[in-house]
């Protein structure tokens, strides 16, 4: 299997994918993405027990559609654009033009996640800007454990430690809804 993608596409994706990655090292398929192929996109999972990140981002490939591979995490050079990777039996090649890299393919088989994510309509939904949500989890970096209040589509996020510390998020109205 052999695709192209533009390489701020591919560091969008091991970006979002890398804070779910499972660094252990138990379970090697949770140490790579796990990446289908949609129309002329791909989309990447990568899970560690406690959290799931999946992104979707476009891919040039022809014919691929339904297929699925695992990727190792790289980092991407800075100042390429383009990158052509490879999927053979036992290696997945990252051709940057400027310089290739070559690791180690895991042919093993992904978790299913089907009964992970919920099927059924959310209750209500909240828009928050990514920025304010990291930096309140951001201030709560010592304790164990926070928890997250809503209480209304309209209302604030509260996150709120057990010592009674908390931080409050405005929430964004979202003109889809």
């Amino acid at each position: 299997m052999k695709f192209k993608m533009n390489a701020d596409d591919l560091k969008y994706l091991m970006n979002v994918c890398k804070f779910a990655i499972d660094k252990s090292g138990v379970r090697p398929a949770l140490q790579m993405i796990h990446c289908n192929f949609g129309e002329r996109t791909i989309t990447g999972t990568t899970l560690d027990g406690y959290r799931m990140h999946r992104v979707t981002v476009p891919c040039d490939h022809e014919e691929l559609e339904g297929e699925e591979c695992f990727l190792p995490f790289i980092k991407v050079p800075s100042k390429i654009k383009y990158v052509i990777v490879e999927v053979a039996d036992e290696e997945v090649t990252y051709d940057f033009l400027t310089e290739k890299k070559i690791l180690k393919k895991y042919n093993g088989e992904f978790p299913n996640i089907s009964d992970v994510i919920p099927k059924d309509e959310p209750q209500f939904e909240i828009s928050a800007n990514p920025k304010y949500l990291k930096d309140a989890m951001d201030a709560f970096k010592s304790e164990q454990l926070v928890t997250l209040q809503f209480h209304g589509e309209t209302k604030p996020i509260i996150v709120k430690s057990p010592m009674g510390n908390f931080a409050l998020i405005m929430p964004i109205r979202n003109k889809k809804y």
